[in-house]
C-alpha cells in the first residue's frame, strides 16, 4: 500500500514537472502578440529563466518583463494601447469631484489627458499585448522615472516616461511598471512608431496608462513641456484630435 502511494506520488510529481516545462516552453517561444490567459500562479522553473506571471500572463526573463514585438502599423499615428477603453473617470478634461477620480491638489479638478484601460481588463481573458504601451509616433526619450516622487513626473508613478515625438509633440505616459522598462529606455533613446516599451503597473486599479500629448509654443527643455497647473490647459492636446491630425 505504502509503495503504491509512493509510486502515485512520484507519477504526480513527474506530470507536474512536465506541465511546468511545457507551459514555460510555450511562454518562451510565444509568437509576438500571443494571447496568454492570466490568473495563473507565478511559475518558477528550476534551472530556467522563464516564468508566466499572474499579472496578465506576461513573459518574464529573469526579473524583467519582456516587451512583445511590434505589431504591423499602417497609420502615421497610433493609440498608445492596441485596444483600450477610457476609464469611467479618466476622460480628457473630465471634471473630477470627491469620489469620482483622484485629485492631487484638492477637489474639484480637471483631468488633463486620458486614462486608457486595456479592453481585455473588462471583458477577459487577459490579452497580454493590450497591457503594453507603444509609441504613438517615433519618439526620442527625454525623462524616465521609476517612482512616484521624482520631478518633473511626480504623481505619475510608479513609473513614467516623457518623450518628444517626430511631430514636435511631447508625450507623457504615466502609471507604468518600472520592472518592464527595457535597459535601453534612457534619455536620448529612439522608440519607433508602434514599438512597445513599457507595461502597465499591475497594482494601479484599474490598470491604465495616463496619456497626455502636449505642445509648447516655443522650444525649451522638457520641463517646460510639462507646464504647471495654471498653464497645462494651454498645452495639453485632446488625444483623439492629435490622432486625427495625421489622417
Amino acid at each position: 500500500m505504502g509503495r503504491g502511494i509512493w509510486l502515485l506520488g512520484g507519477a504526480a510529481v513527474g506530470l507536474g514537472v512536465i506541465a511546468l516545462a511545457t507551459r514555460a516552453a510555450r511562454a518562451a517561444s510565444a509568437a509576438p502578440g500571443l494571447v496568454l490567459v492570466g490568473d495563473e500562479p507565478e511559475l518558477e522553473v528550476e534551472g530556467g529563466r522563464v516564468a508566466v506571471t499572474s499579472a496578465g500572463g506576461a513573459v518574464e526573463v529573469g526579473s524583467r518583463l519582456v516587451p512583445p514585438a511590434a505589431l504591423p502599423v499602417t497609420a502615421a499615428r497610433v493609440s498608445p494601447l492596441v485596444r483600450a477603453r477610457v476609464s469611467p473617470n479618466g476622460a480628457f478634461r473630465a471634471i473630477r469631484t470627491k469620489g469620482r477620480g483622484h485629485c492631487r491638489h484638492g477637489y474639484p479638478c480637471t483631468h488633463y489627458g486620458v486614462d486608457l484601460v486595456p479592453d481585455s481588463y473588462y471583458r477577459g481573458p487577459i490579452v497580454e499585448v493590450e497591457w503594453w504601451v507603444r509609441a504613438p509616433e517615433e519618439l526620442v526619450v527625454d525623462v524616465v522615472v521609476r517612482d512616484d516622487k521624482t520631478p518633473p513626473l511626480s504623481g505619475y508613478g510608479p513609473g513614467a516616461v516623457l518623450a518628444r515625438g517626430r511631430s514636435g509633440t511631447w508625450h507623457l505616459f504615466g502609471h507604468l511598471s518600472p520592472r518592464s522598462f527595457p535597459a535601453w529606455l534612457v534619455k536620448g533613446a529612439v522608440i519607433r512608431l508602434g514599438q512597445f516599451f513599457a507595461r502597465l503597473a499591475a497594482l494601479v486599479r484599474p490598470p491604465h496608462v495616463h496619456y497626455e500629448p502636449r505642445r509648447w509654443r516655443t522650444e525649451g527643455p522638457a520641463s517646460r513641456a510639462l507646464g504647471r497647473p495654471a498653464t497645462r490647459a494651454d498645452i495639453v492636446i485632446d488625444p483623439d484630435l492629435w490622432l486625427r491630425e495625421a489622417t
